[in-house]
């Protein structure tokens, strides 16, 4: 895979034009076992990431991104470059700006930071006869970042549920206690108003008068006693509706997770296939390698165990080979 400019120009200006992770990669790819030999410097390739990420931070369009303007290229500088002064950042930004567009790619902030030869890395080679194999690992680690995010989804999901139906137990709590309450109150009363009505210590009025209450109070429940019926009964169905909620929202979570681990080994099967058939394109694979990496952390404890393990693995092999 080369670039169609038939000038080194044409060909800067048509890598700055590719997504902020096509950048990066050209970039692992032509400077793996040369130059900044990023296949043996962890720390350095981690940068790359790490700048990528932040202008994808930066840009509106996110990994749809390419370059960014002057005011986000500023705060690039600023949040990696913190120790250049006001005026030497405005003068970078004019160095940076390899094609004069008044804007920045990922390639010219990477050929200013690392102080390479655009022209040599506009012409490197890419993956070459592997790419179609780079592009079929590419696509499994795709959609296990895909499946990731979807169980990451699931499991707030399942949170706010389960959340609600703690909330809606705790309201079924204090409304069944309320109407405990309730009806207490209303045993004392009627007890109460029996005693009365059956004491002769006290007037004939006196006693009719609590006998009547009584009549009315067992032909018919106080108000407040009726209203806390009413919320007691609303507030276990809704509890009953949250808790019905809740766990399909947990089946959900578990079903994602599942969906997830498969599409993670499937990812990593395929990686392995195909990093032990490519001899290019090293960088592409360590991309995807730290994809994985990164998606992994919403995976179980112990499947991010397996899955780093063997990841570490490959890359103690591609290590081995690069400089």
């Amino acid at each position: 895979m080369a670039l169609a400019g038939s000038t080194d120009m044409e060909k800067l200006k048509e890598l700055s034009h590719k997504t902020f992770k096509e950048q990066a990669v050209w970039f692992m790819n032509a400077y793996w076992a040369r130059g900044p030999c990023l296949g043996k410097d962890e720390e350095t390739s981690e940068g790359v990431w790490n700048v990528f990420k932040k202008c994808v931070d930066l840009d509106p369009r996110s990994e749809g991104g390419n370059d960014l303007n002057e005011f986000d290229a500023h705060r690039l500088l600023e949040h990696f470059d913190a120790t250049l002064t006001v005026r030497k950042m405005r003068e970078a930004l004019q160095d940076i700006d390899l094609d004069f567009d008044g804007k920045v790619s990922l390639t010219e902030y990477l050929v200013f930071r690392h102080k390479v030869d655009w022209k040599v890395l506009v012409n490197a080679p890419q993956a070459g006869a592997d790419s179609d194999a780079v592009a079929r690992a590419s696509e499994k680690v795709d959609a296990a970042r895909a499946a990731a995010a979807q169980a990451v989804v699931k499991e707030e999901e399942s949170k706010a549920a389960e959340k609600a139906a703690s909330k809606a137990k705790a309201e079924a709590d204090a409304a069944l206690a309320e109407l405990q309450a309730q009806e207490d109150a209303l045993k004392a009363k009627k007890e109460k108003l029996e005693a009365t009505g059956n004491n002769f210590e006290f007037g004939i009025v006196k006693r009719n008068k609590a006998k009547a209450e009584l009549a009315q109070l067992n032909a018919e429940d106080p108000l407040p006693l009726r209203q806390a019926k009413i919320t007691q009964e609303a507030c276990v169905r809704r509890l009953r509706r949250a808790l019905k909620q809740a766990s399909a929202a947990a089946a959900a979570m578990a079903a994602a997770r599942k969906m997830a681990e498969a599409a993670f080994e499937d990812a990593l099967q395929v990686l392995e296939e195909v990093k032990a058939s490519c001899s290019a394109g090293q960088g592409s694979l360590w991309w995807l390698d730290r994809e994985l990496i990164e998606a992994m952390q919403y995976m179980p404890q112990k499947k991010q165990e397996q899955m780093a393990k063997r990841l570490a693995e490959s890359k103690a092999q591609r290590e081995a080979q690069a400089c």
